[in-house]
């Protein structure tokens, strides 16, 4: 059985100076995007590094225990977590757990409205080159220098933003607000607001503004593990960040999109790469 297997975001590989390889995808899965009543309600979250779609294989976070190896203890120092509340304050106690394939928390829904919970890990530093072998290599942070000879040294900062947004009886879009940094999904369509058949309208920005360069977007249903096509939807938002598109079937859908964009003039950094993870999940018309 041959399976196509999209290489998006863990750990940061580059086979050219200004494009990355990236090795896993992630997400967040939540138990329930949409809930109703006037009861409190719990909802449970799980985290992972993934190829395929919503089916684990690396914990993301752990800022609430665990154990965990020390490369990705190093990637999780970067994360922030935190849960955007229906009146657009931020909870940043939120606490994920670590287990062997993923990570997990629980958030208490008590109050109408939307919450937007976030797995954000912040610009990193990156520096690739090869040693004077010729093996490539790679090394994180700022406290460390290539060794002498080496070549092809490329300075980048790296981000990701991994997402998702839960609903309690009314959608409102005071969490939905930009926070300014990073890719982030905003746009006319509501993320809770998805059914089969309608065109959902969205917007990418890149630190508070329209991202401006055409970006290619990729939204691919769960179920991967279990098909040997991906079937994923490509489109492409055009010069303002803008794109649209027409699900087919329900269910739970992960967007993702990588953006790699040159530093500035005499900033040391060479370039800048940013990914945006978003799950959706789609009703039936």
């Amino acid at each position: 059985m041959k399976r196509t297997f999209k290489i998006l975001g863990l750990s940061f590989i580059f086979l050219t100076q200004s494009a990355p390889l990236f090795a896993h995808g992630r997400y967040i899965l939540p138990s329930h995007t949409q809930l109703s009543g006037e009861d409190l309600k719990q909802v449970t979250l799980v985290a992972s590094i993934s190829n395929d779609v919503f089916h684990p294989d690396k914990p993301l976070g752990n800022n609430g225990g665990g154990e965990v190896n020390s490369f990705l203890s190093n990637i999780f120092k970067t994360l922030k977590a935190s849960v955007t509340l229906p009146n657009g304050t931020v909870n940043n106690t939120i606490e994920w757990q670590a287990f062997a394939r993923q990570s997990s928390t629980d958030i208490t829904i008590d109050k109408p409205g939307t919450y937007r919970v976030s797995l954000v890990q912040q610009p990193t530093r990156l520096v690739t080159f090869k040693k004077p072998d010729g093996t490539p290599s790679r090394f994180f942070g700022n406290q460390q220098t290539p060794p002498p000879g080496a070549t092809n040294v490329v300075h980048h900062t790296t981000a990701s933003r991994t997402e998702t947004f839960i609903t309690h009886n009314t959608p409102n879009r005071s969490a939905l607000i930009s926070v300014g940094s990073g890719l982030e999904l905003v746009g006319e369509t509501h993320p809770n607001d998805l059914f089969v058949g309608e065109t959902a309208h969205f917007q990418l920005i890149l630190d508070g503004k329209p991202l401006k360069d055409p970006t290619a977007v990729h939204i691919t249903r769960d179920g991967t593990l279990h098909r040997n096509q991906r079937n994923t939807l490509e489109r492409q938002a055009d010069a303002l960040g803008n794109f649209s598109v027409i699900f087919i079937k329900a269910g739970m859908y992960l967007l993702e999109v990588e953006h790699t964009r040159k530093g500035a003039k005499n900033s040391g950094i060479d370039f800048h790469h940013n990914t945006l993870y978003v799950t959706l999940e789609v009703f039936p018309e």
